[in-house]
């Protein structure tokens, strides 16, 4: 029995939790903000304490955030650690469909990366990370053995051995 560190995450489904809040935070949702901004009175002109100074108010409201990129760094982050150990979880048998069901949602993220008017990234992303290809078909035909009868045989033999005599 091989002594190592002891596992991060104690069981698929634990893994699988914290895969889906990865995403969940990735995709657009509401969320809370605070901002400080001038206060107004009702006719909208800025209140101003007795030293001349604008009063500030704190102000909560919600907006939507934007769609965040899938990434296996972004995942492995989220997890709270490495690209390398998250891929190491794919070697272990209780955590191959798990982990590669994640890396599957990253990667067609990327794909569909290719659909928009830019997609050099998206190339270089699925490239270096999913082992896509550019691919060249070349065609050729080329016959290597040439067909002489014997006559023409001997007169090459006597054509060449007349260039070694000269």
């Amino acid at each position: 029995m091989t002594a190592g560190r002891p596992l991060k995450f104690k069981s698929a489904q634990e893994l699988q939790e914290k895969i889906d809040a990865y995403f969940a935070d990735c995709d657009p949702h509401m969320e809370e903000v605070s901002e400080w901004v001038q206060a107004r009175d009702k006719e909208g002109k800025l209140l101003k304490d007795e030293n001349g100074l604008n009063y500030l108010v704190e102000v909560h409201h919600k907006i939507m955030t934007t769609q965040k990129p899938y990434t296996i760094t972004g995942l492995a982050l989220a997890l709270d650690t490495s690209r390398e150990t998250l891929l190491e979880y794919e070697e272990r048998k209780e955590f191959v469909d798990t982990i590669k069901k994640a890396k599957d949602r990253c990667h067609n993220y990327v794909e569909n990366s290719l659909l928009t008017s830019n997609p050099t990234g998206a190339i270089f992303n699925l490239k270096n990370n999913y082992g896509w290809k550019d691919k060249s078909e070349v065609e050729s035909n080329v016959n290597m053995g040439v067909a002489i009868s014997d006559k023409q045989a001997e007169q090459l033999i006597k054509a060449r051995a007349g260039r070694a005599d000269s």
